[in-house]
This record gives structure tokens, C-alpha cells and sequence, in this order.
């Protein structure tokens, strides 16, 4: 789709995670199913990816029986678009949402320091003749590693989307220690209370640790699984 920020750039990271051990390259994903449209899926810390359309797949099974499904995700790692698990429920006829949670990027509104992370929406929905309708969006003003392709390329970020260590608005990609809040710094309490939202489906209904408890994805340690939540609904 020409959205460069979450496709063969984390490639090399993946990799990383693969080889050190954080992801597992053949995980026995585990799906329990809890009632007639609801049901819980173990990813068994393997490729995010993976568990975000194994996700989908059983929420569209459960919806083809009862007229809707729900999948939260436990022990997963990144996924990286979330809208193309939404589309996967559209392309089928369905309307399709997808959320994740992640480490922390993104300030609160007025915040000093990071505390949810970027923490996407995705919403899918079938249009006759026509490819579907597709809103994946992340509830801070970008998403992070909108700020590492632009400093991969050299390019000003826009106003009103990060910030540095003090907690400053800058357009700097090279000094950028958070990112706001969608909304910056005047509205960015819609942002934060968004973020909050994807936060209890991904993690409180997964039973994972709260996005200001994961390990950061590009950090030193990669043989520790972090434990990603997601949630998924067709």
C-alpha cells in the first residue's frame, strides 16, 4: 500500500528477535475458545503476524456460526499493520477491527513521559465492487517507526507529533524521546483516552502486562519474549 514505516524495514529486526530467541520461529499457538463469540488465543511468544490473522480466522469461524466473534491475543510479539487483519475480515464480507498494545512511546496529555505506547486502531469494512474501506490508524500522532523513516531519510517531522526528553515539542527525528498524544499538545487528551481504550483489550482481556511494563522492542535483550496483547473482532 506504498506505507513504507511497517513493512520490509523491520525486517532485519525480526530476524534479530528470531535468532535470539525472543520470537519462536514454530510456536504451538493454542486457541481456547471461552463461549459461542468469544475466545482467547496463546501465540507461545511466536510472530506477531502469525497470531494476528490465526486470531482473525477463529473470530470469523465463530462468526460464520453465531454473527460475530471476539479474540484477544496473550503472548505475542509485534504485528505490524493492524489494519491488515481488519481487511482480512472485510475481504470475507465482514466488518473487521484490530488493536494492539505496545511498549510506551507516547506522553500523556500534559504528560512528562512516555506511558502508552502507540497502541493502533484498525477498522475494515466491505464495500460492493470496490476494495473495502480500511481506517488503521495509531492513537498518537504518528506511529514510532514513522519517526525512524524519517530520520533514516533525513526528512523534518511535522509539528505537533513528538517530542525530546523534556518533555518539548521538536521536529527533530534525531532528538526525539516520545511522541505526543493524537490531538499534540492541545487535544491530545482524545489521543490518550483512545490509547487507554486499546490498552484494556489488548492487555487487560488478554491478561498481559500493561504497556508500560513490555520490554521495548528495540532494546538490548532480544531473548526475552515480551508478551504482546492484541485483540481482533470480525
Amino acid at each position: 500500500m506504498g506505507t513504507d514505516s511497517h513493512g520490509l524495514r523491520l525486517l532485519p529486526h525480526y530476524l534479530q528477535a528470531l535468532k535470539g530467541g525472543r520470537i519462536k520461529g514454530a510456536p504451538n499457538m493454542v486457541f481456547h475458545q471461552r463461549l459461542a463469540a468469544t475466545g482467547f488465543l496463546d501465540a507461545d511468544d511466536g510472530l506477531g503476524h502469525l497470531a494476528g490473522y490465526s486470531a482473525m480466522e477463529h473470530a470469523l469461524a465463530m462468526a460464520e456460526e453465531v454473527g460475530m466473534g471476539a479474540v484477544a491475543v496473550g503472548n505475542s510479539s509485534h504485528f505490524g499493520a493492524a489494519g491488515c487483519y481488519a481487511l482480512a475480515a472485510a475481504e470475507r464480507g465482514y466488518l473487521g477491527m484490530a488493536f494492539c498494545n505496545s511498549d510506551p512511546f507516547v506522553l500523556l496529555h500534559d504528560g512528562a513521559k512516555p506511558f502508552h505506547g502507540t497502541n493502533p486502531i484498525a477498522f475494515a469494512a466491505p464495500v460492493a465492487g470496490e476494495q473495502p474501506y480500511l481506517l488503521d490508524m495509531a492513537t498518537s500522532s504518528v506511529p514510532w517507526n514513522r519517526v525512524q523513516q524519517y530520520g533514516a531519510i533525513g526528512r523534518e517531522l511535522p509539528d505537533q507529533v513528538a517530542a525530546n526528553a523534556a518533555g518539548e515539542v521538536s521536529r527533530n527525528p534525531s532528538e526525539i524521546a516520545a511522541l505526543l498524544p493524537l490531538g499534540g499538545s492541545d487535544f491530545g487528551f482524545k489521543g490518550a483516552g483512545l490509547g487507554g481504550m486499546v490498552e484494556v483489550l489488548s492487555s487487560t482481556l488478554s491478561g498481559m502486562q500493561h504497556g508500560f511494563k513490555l520490554l521495548p522492542m528495540g532494546g538490548p535483550d532480544m531473548s526475552t519474549p515480551r508478551g504482546v496483547g492484541h485483540f481482533s473482532s470480525p
